[in-house]
């Protein structure tokens, strides 16, 4: 789940780019700065991702945390409209949460 977070912030950052390539983008600077947030976060959610991979029970916590802070994002979008796309969020955001807790426990009393 971290993984697919990370790569839809990069494709996120990339259509950004284009938009603000073709001037489409209403600000240019936010556009920019907003891909360079997207592909902060990307490379946090990346490295996440990896830690998750080798030490379950280290990434634990702040995997998460960062779902957590997903659910009122979810929440926005849902009042906003955006009904997919919140629901899809809210969904993927829980799940990666039940399985952050649940990550390393099968390792527990192995050496």
């Amino acid at each position: 789940m971290t993984v697919a977070q990370s790569l839809a912030l990069l494709v996120l950052s990339g259509f950004y780019v284009v938009e603000t390539v073709r001037g489409e983008a209403g600000d240019q600077v936010r556009s920019l700065m907003s891909v360079v947030l997207m592909l902060l976060f990307a490379g946090a959610l990346a490295f996440l991702a990896r830690a998750l991979w080798r030490r379950p029970e280290a990434a634990r916590t702040p995997a998460i945390v960062w779902n957590a802070l997903l659910v009122p994002v979810a929440w926005g979008l849902f009042q906003s409209g955006q009904d997919v796309i919140g629901a899809v969020l809210l969904v993927t955001s829980l799940a990666a949460i039940v399985a952050a807790a649940l990550a390393g426990r099968g390792d527990r009393g192995r050496s």
